[in-house]
C-alpha cells in the first residue's frame, strides 16, 4: 500500500515542499497505523518550513522530513503487542512532525481515543490537539484565570487566539483581542472587544476603557508587544509568554535585529519574576514541554475538550480545509497571517 505525505526538501519558503509516495512501513512494536483523516496546519509548521523552529522538547529530524503537528484519524492496523480491538477507533494525537501523511504510525500511548458515541467534525476534533490544549492549559493550568477577570489576547484571529476567545467565552471572562482591520468582526462574535493594532495602540485602547488594566495579558509575539503588556497589567496580574512569531516577517524569518527585539523583550519581562516585592508574574509556556512534564494533564485536559466540543459548549472556528496539494497554498495564507481560526488539512479531499 503506498502513502503520500509531504516533506519539506530544504528550507526558504514552500518551494521547499514537495509532496512523495512510498510504501507504508509496518507499525513497530507498540504503535498503531493511523488512516488520517484531517491533519492541522499552524504557524509551527511555516516557521519549520523556514528552518526557525526552535523546540527544547521536540528535536527536529534532518532534512527530508514530514512536518504536521496535530492528526485525528482512524486506526487501521497495530503493532506487536498491540490488542487488534483498537482497529477502527478514532484517535486524535499531537505529532509534532509527521502530520502531512496519509498514514502514520504512532505509539498507541500517544493517542486520546475518541468515545464511540461522540458525534464530532474531524476538522473541530483535529483543532483540540494543538490549539484548544495550548489555549486550555494556559488559561486553566498557568494563569488560572477565575470568573469574572479580564484578559487580553493578542492574535485574536488565529488558531491559538481564537480557541482563547472561545474557551474564556465559556469561563466567563471579560476579554479584549488585538487583530488586524479585517478581523475585527471575527472577535466581536466571541464576546471580545475588538482592538485593530494597525489602527491604534492597544495600550491606550484598554486604559481608556478600564484604567487599573487586565489580569491575564496571552502575548505570542515576544518584543515590544511583551513588554508593554506587561504595563496593562494589574496587581497580581500574569502575563503568559507562549510563542516568538515576532521574529517572522510576512512568513520569512526575521533580521538579526527583529530577532534580538522579540528575545530581548521576552528576557526583559521573565527577569522581572526575580523582582521580591514584585506580585506581578511572567510564564513561558510551550505545549511539548507541558506534555513531556505532565503528560497525564495533557491527556486529562485533551480528553475534557472533547467532552466539551461533544456537548457543543465550544465550537472550534475552522478557516478552510484544503486537500493535501493544497497545503502549498494553506502555508502561503499563513503567512500572510489573514486565517480566521484553524487551516485543515483534509485527507479525504
Amino acid at each position: 500500500m503506498k502513502n503520500k505525505r509531504v516533506v519539506i526538501q530544504h528550507y526558504g519558503g514552500v518551494g521547499g515542499l514537495h509532496i512523495i509516495e512510498e510504501e507504508i512501513p509496518l507499525p513497530k512494536k507498540g504503535e498503531v497505523r493511523v488512516k488520517v483523516i484531517t491533519a492541522g496546519v499552524s504557524y509551527n509548521e511555516v516557521m519549520q518550513q523556514e528552518g526557525v523552529f526552535k523546540n527544547p522538547a521536540l528535536p527536529i529530524p534532518k532534512l527530508p522530513y514530514t512536518p504536521g503537528y496535530d492528526i485525528y484519524g482512524i486506526i487501521e492496523q497495530t503493532g506487536l503487542s498491540v490488542d487488534e480491538k483498537y482497529i477502527g477507533k478514532r484517535v486524535i494525537a499531537l505529532t509534532g512532525t509527521g502530520g502531512y501523511a496519509k498514514y502514520i504510525n504512532l505509539p498507541l500511548e500517544e493517542m486520546t481515543i475518541i468515545p464511540e458515541d461522540f458525534d464530532l467534525d474531524p476538522a473541530q476534533a483535529v483543532a483540540l490537539v494543538l490549539n484548544y490544549v495550548t489555549a486550555y492549559q494556559m488559561l486553566k493550568r498557568v494563569a488560572r484565570a477565575k470568573k469574572g477577570e479580564r484578559i487580553l489576547v493578542h492574535g485574536g484571529g488565529g488558531g491559538v487566539g481564537s480557541a482563547l476567545l472561545d474557551l474564556g467565552r465559556f469561563a466567563g471572562l471579560e476579554m479584549y483581542a488585538t487583530a488586524s482591520t479585517h478581523k475585527q468582526s471575527f472577535i466581536k462574535g466571541y464576546g471580545a472587544f475588538p482592538i485593530d493594532y494597525m489602527k491604534e495602540d492597544f495600550v491606550e485602547t484598554i486604559k481608556g476603557h478600564s484604567s487599573n488594566g487586565v489580569d491575564i495579558v496571552f502575548d505570542c509575539f515576544g518584543g515590544s508587544v511583551s513588554t508593554r503588556s506587561y504595563s496593562l497589567l494589574k496587581e497580581k496580574g500574569r502575563l503568559v509568554l507562549f510563542g516568538d512569531l515576532g521574529k517572522m516577517a510576512n512568513g520569512r524569518p526575521g533580521n538579526f535585529f527583529q530577532n534580538v527585539r522579540t528575545i530581548s523583550g521576552i528576557s526583559y519581562c521573565l527577569l522581572k519574576n526575580l523582582i521580591p516585592w514584585n506580585n506581578r508574574t511572567v510564564s513561558f509556556y510551550g505545549i511539548d514541554v507541558y506534555k513531556k512534564k505532565n503528560p497525564v494533564w495533557f491527556k486529562e485536559d485533551l480528553n475534557e475538550l472533547v467532552q466539551l466540543l461533544s456537548s457543543k459548549e465550544i465550537q472550534p472556528s475552522i478557516a478552510e480545509k484544503v486537500s493535501l496539494e493544497g497545503i502549498y497554498y494553506a502555508h502561503e495564507r499563513l503567512s500572510k497571517r489573514d486565517v480566521l481560526g484553524k487551516l485543515i488539512v483534509d485527507m479525504t479531499k
